[in-house]
């Protein structure tokens, strides 16, 4: 299997090679997005997003958690995500020989995303394995109740080392630290070439752990980037970081929040959608987006006694989030909601 997710990497991930595009990016020195024509790696970004997705679910089974931290070392290409809060048991896994973070780390579905109820971003059990299959090297090191385990898988999980345990007065932490296989991504880019992609990859990856953290953010977490403490982590702020490239009118967006979503509407110059499933960027949409659209234009529609559904939606800018258990998607890089229970 891992051959062939590194022979089939898009079946997986996407879209991996690199593309031009007009895209948002995160500086964080001003906390502000901006749109800039950029060339970038689609593929960096969802190795990214399985890491950090993972930090985003422990939000939910987590009572203590209080940070997730992101650094990105575009000069050596190296990124690493940690977070406090409920750690993997550092015990031997079942069955096995291998103790538990070994096993989750390196062999293809094994997860607890195979429970019933599911109210994070993981489907498979796969996601941080590609992570793993498609770096050259991991770094995964865990403080859990005092008791450090750290460990390295190298060369796309063909070597992995023995991890080493031993007792420390430390809090609780993991972090997941990798350098990707950028020729595996896309074997079409020169080395010469990368270093501009990264740089530029890693300022939507800036954007992705903003936009990931701000819409399932229950008021406790904070984030630093690269040692940049960011603020206005919640979904009303991010619907305004998109609004203000769009809008239409100085008429004020307006926001709903519930236990279950947040809503973000204004008027644009065209119809924009900015959605998320459990902090996943679903940006071709799907059944949540649709849903939801159809109730607002009915409702628009009604009150201005008017027939033309089309011309209310090209006028709509929507940010929605929900939050869901069990969510399908169309594939697993996930970027369209396909379950039919997507916010009814």
């Amino acid at each position: 299997e891992i051959e062939h997710v590194k022979e089939r990497k898009e079946m997986y991930l996407g879209e991996s090679n690199c593309i031009i595009d007009k895209v948002f990016v995160f500086d964080i020195e001003s906390n502000e997005f901006k749109q800039e024509k950029i060339k970038y790696c689609p593929g960096l970004i969802k190795l990214f997003d399985e890491v950090f997705t993972n930090a985003l679910d422990n939000i939910h089974r987590s009572k203590n958690q209080t940070f997730i931290n992101v650094n990105i070392d575009s000069e050596n290409k190296i990124i690493s995500v940690e977070n406090n809060g409920y750690m993997i048991p550092l015990n031997k896994f079942e069955n096995t020989d291998k103790y538990t973070p070994e096993v989750l780390f390196s062999q293809m579905r094994t997860s607890s995303n195979y429970n019933e109820n599911r109210s994070g971003a993981g489907i498979n059990g796969l996601g941080v394995k590609l992570v793993t299959i498609l770096s050259k090297s991991l770094h995964l090191r865990i403080v859990n109740n005092k008791l450090e385990y750290d460990q390295y898988f190298n060369d796309g999980c063909q070597e992995i080392e023995e991890p080493t345990l031993r007792k420390i007065k430390e809090s609780d932490i993991c972090m997941v630290e990798f350098e990707p296989n950028l020729e595996i991504l896309d074997s079409s880019i020169k080395s010469n070439e990368w270093n501009e992609i990264f740089e530029n990859t890693s300022k939507i990856l800036y954007r992705r752990a903003y936009e990931g953290l701000s819409v399932v953010n229950n008021g406790k977490i904070t984030m630093k980037i690269n040692n940049i403490a960011i603020k206005n982590l919640d979904p009303y702020n991010l619907g305004l970081k998109y609004y203000n490239a769009f809008k239409k009118s100085d008429k004020e967006p307006k926001f709903y929040e519930t236990k279950d979503y947040s809503l973000f509407i204004g008027l644009s110059n065209k119809f924009n959608q900015f959605s998320y499933v459990n902090g996943i960027n679903t940006y071709e949409g799907g059944s949540h987006v649709n849903n939801i659209l159809k109730q607002l234009t009915k409702g628009i529609i009604t009150l201005a006694k008017s027939d033309k559904e089309n011309e209310v939606k090209n006028n709509l800018f929507l940010l929605l989030s929900i939050k869901m258990q069990n969510p399908v998607f169309s594939s697993q890089s996930k970027e369209k909601l396909t379950s039919r229970n997507g916010l009814t």
